[in-house]
């Protein structure tokens, strides 16, 4: 009877242990962010541990587990930081978190790169001298795409008499392959709270303004090839050419960092 006494307790001990395990488990989870891009996942985790954060994954459905870097901790911000590379597109993860007595799985999928296109907005063969602005959206599954017509390269030089070449003030929306130069101060603008923008295969040269801080003051350095206003996000920026930026490529040490000491 002692012995079953004793099984029992053991067991009732042990259910305890792991039921209080998979408590703080499920609510570490809870806390868990991923971010997610084509071939990255980007995981913060938030936790109290200071030891090794030890990371595995695997395709879902797939047998064996693979090892990734353990996690970096900010201590600033009590958290594991890191992200898994060199994944597929549009796949889902298994995810397994291991630190200290610790260990959380989730799950999480991968951004994919075929982009839906819907409706297809050519721009004329030749030269432009005034901007462009976008303000019809498309939709999730039906992007708008801007782009010369096949065989046409279209460039738009706004002589340094606009402040942008073009203006992207909606969302759902492709910009590809075009010119912009001399814009006064950003090559494209994307406008504030907009998303799910891809900007591709584009060339912006000469774009800032004329003659860098001396010119204008130590008072602004946010002149940008592709300027994203506060609240623009999951925007997809690739296999562009950005080059030649006027005046001066950066800001010298004599007249100091516009947004810093």
């Amino acid at each position: 009877m002692k012995f079953h006494v004793t099984s029992f307790l053991s067991l009732s001990i042990l259910c305890f242990f792991y039921a209080e395990i998979y408590a703080f488990a499920a609510a570490d989870e809870a806390k868990i962010h991923a971010v997610t891009t084509f071939e990255c996942i980007g995981i913060y985790y938030p936790s109290q541990n200071h030891g090794e954060c030890e990371v595995r994954y695997r395709e879902s459905g797939a047998d064996n587990w693979q090892t990734a870097l353990s996690r970096w901790r900010d201590a600033r911000n009590q958290e594991y930081r890191g992200s898994n590379i060199g994944l597929k597109p549009d796949t889902n993860y298994e995810i397994r978190l291991r630190s200290e007595e610790k260990q959380i799985e989730f799950q999480t999928r991968t951004k994919t790169d075929r982009v839906p296109i819907g409706k297809v907005t050519y721009l004329p063969d030749g030269v432009l001298n005034e901007p462009i602005t976008i303000r019809e959206s498309g939709a999730p599954d039906a992007y708008l795409l801007i782009t010369p017509a096949e065989g046409a390269k279209t460039t738009i030089d706004v002589i340094n008499a606009a402040d942008c070449t073009a203006i992207t003030d909606a969302d759902y929306v492709i910009l590809r392959g075009i010119e912009l130069k001399n814009a006064a101060r950003h090559g494209i603008s994307i406008e504030r709270g907009r998303h799910d923008i891809v900007v591709e295969d584009y060339c912006v040269t000469f774009w800032d303004r004329i003659g860098g801080p001396l010119s204008f003051g130590n008072e602004g350095g946010s002149n940008s090839s592709i300027f994203a206003q506060g609240g623009a996000g999951n925007l997809t920026i690739q296999r562009n050419l950005l080059e030649h930026p006027r005046g001066r490529p950066s800001n010298d040490w004599d007249t100091g960092h516009p947004n810093e000491p």
